[in-house]
């Protein structure tokens, strides 16, 4: 083991053919760090003491690099979704430093814009949340990171992390719940939907029912009061002769969703399933576009009566 002046490693004296060969302590050099072993004096090839085996007398090279202090800290990503769960990864932590093959560990520092360390984590190189966030509670988290490296020097800087708000989600679970079934109980004249409890299906009743399915959304991001078909929210797979309508309640915090036409002319055969997607002009504030409407396409079954 050649050091060139760094800590002396004991020699190997004698290993049988082809065996591989424990890796000692990584030696030191005075105001240099220690990079890895190389077969070369000229640093080419790297030797693996997991894989690489001694065939043959050997010396291996340790290869030093000065020190230099990092000079920044890079966050991949200084935003998060409210409500996910404990452990999710807010972003990867990597170090400018002019040394190369430089190695760092991270960790959450105290000093100035530590207010929100505790919410966090740090895994290896990834900043993961300790809570899980709400954005109306609280929109934006200060935390302060330091980065050291291979010999001990070190850089803290500050960051803000940011909460985002998936208000425009279309709730599943208030009155309709994505999947369940339109049971037909009057084969004739229009037909509005009822869902009666948490257990039976949704069903479509006479005309004169004023009873009407209901869709609510997170958040209490308000509707527009007429919402167009083909515009605000666009309807597939209806069958012929139904047409779905969909109105907000006078406080623009629910949806009514209820069919005009004759569900006529079908049969058990003839069950089928529809879906709504919503556009994001149906939200009095819309969001900047439609992909920041979670579960923006709902699926829902029909069921006829033979």
């Amino acid at each position: 083991f050649e050091t060139s002046g760094g800590s002396a490693i004991d020699v190997v004296k004698e290993v049988n053919h082809g065996v591989k060969i424990t890796k000692p302590k990584d030696p030191t050099k005075t105001g240099l760090i220690f990079i890895n072993w190389y077969r070369e004096d000229a640093f080419q090839n790297k030797f693996d003491f997991a894989t690489d085996t001694i065939t043959a007398d050997t010396t291996l090279y340790a290869r030093f690099l000065t020190s230099n202090t990092p000079t920044d800290i890079t966050l991949s990503a200084n935003s998060i979704d409210e409500n996910q769960a404990i452990g999710t990864v807010v972003g990867n932590l990597t170090t400018t430093d002019a040394t190369a093959g430089d190695s760092f560990t991270y960790s959450l520092a105290t000093g100035d814009g530590d207010d929100n360390n505790g919410n966090f984590t740090i895994d290896g190189n990834q900043l993961k949340s300790a809570k899980s966030f709400d954005f109306e509670t609280k929109s934006s988290y200060k935390i302060r990171i330091k980065t050291t490296d291979a010999t001990g020097l070190t850089f803290e800087k500050k960051f803000t992390v940011t909460i985002k708000d998936i208000g425009w989600r279309i709730k599943r679970g208030i009155y309709i719940d994505n999947g369940y079934s339109f049971k037909e109980v009057s084969a004739n004249g229009n037909g509005r939907f009822i869902k009666t409890d948490k257990t039976t299906a949704l069903e479509i009743i006479s005309a004169g029912d004023t009873k009407y399915a209901i869709l609510g959304y997170d958040n209490d991001k308000k509707i527009i009061a007429n919402p167009v078909k083909g515009t605000d929210f666009i309807v597939n797979g209806l069958p012929a002769n139904l047409d779905l309508k969909v109105e907000a309640n006078t406080s623009k915090t629910l949806f009514y969703l209820w069919l005009n036409g004759a569900a006529v002319n079908h049969a058990n055969s003839d069950d089928t399933t529809f879906t709504i997607t919503f556009n994001k002009s149906i939200f009095e504030t819309p969001p900047a576009s439609n992909d920041e409407i979670v579960d923006r396409t709902l699926s829902f079954n029909i069921d006829f009566v033979d």
